[in-house]
């Protein structure tokens, strides 16, 4: 949750069918791996906005270095390092990509949520009384916080550091939407009656 794109940046730049095909890991660090990046994106229907505000969050990401040892891997060619396996790439790594120490900005669901742009939906709105919603900070202790809409439980989970580094970066007419898809995403928990099939249709996540 609290870094940022490391694994999803990686993510995107692979191209795989299994396990054991041949794969290539790139961490948008180049400016022709990045095109070529959201060249796909855009011929799989992302928005074009969409894609303007994810190269701003990369190159706002580059601006510090990738405290990554890569020592393990091939030689890295044309932007990528090249792979036989999935495995091979896994094990490859001195320890998790989340554990990559990096300072946090933008993070997976955000980056998500900005890429698929229109494409994720649900019913909530961000002030609705819609809980309470349960939050456990991150904190040695994990104390829990109730609380009654998705923007409040939005507040707890990203301090105010955050959110005005988002700003900056996601657009501002996905605003509302982030905040509800951000709460459906994230392990907070909704305390309330049973649902009926009816009320499951109308809050659930539609893609």
């Amino acid at each position: 949750m609290k870094h940022l794109i490391r694994g999803f940046i990686a993510l995107l730049a692979f191209a795989f069918s299994a396990e054991s095909a041949p794969i290539r890991i790139a961490f948008l660090r180049d400016d022709h791996v990045l095109d070529e990046t959201l060249g796909i994106l855009r011929t799989n229907g992302c928005d074009p906005d969409a894609l303007q505000s994810f190269r701003k969050a990369v190159a706002f990401y580059n601006k510090r270095p990738l405290n990554l040892n890569t020592a393990g891997f091939p030689p890295l060619t044309n932007g990528f390092f090249s792979f036989a396996s999935g495995s091979d790439a896994v094990h490859a790594l001195p320890h998790r990509l989340s554990d990559t120490p990096h300072d946090s900005e933008i993070n997976c669901f955000d980056t998500t949520i900005m890429i698929t742009k229109g494409l994720l939906q649900n019913s909530l709105r961000p002030d609705e009384s819609a809980g309470p919603f349960l939050w456990f900070d991150s904190g040695q202790e994990r104390q829990p916080t109730l609380s009654t809409t998705p923007r409040k439980t939005f507040d707890l989970m990203y301090p105010e550091s955050y959110q005005a580094i988002v700003k900056s970066i996601v657009p501002e007419a996905i605003t509302d939407r982030r905040v509800c898809l951000t709460v459906m995403f994230s392990p907070c928990g909704l305390l309330s009656p049973p649902a009926t099939g009816k009320d499951l249709a109308n809050t659930s996540l539609k893609v």
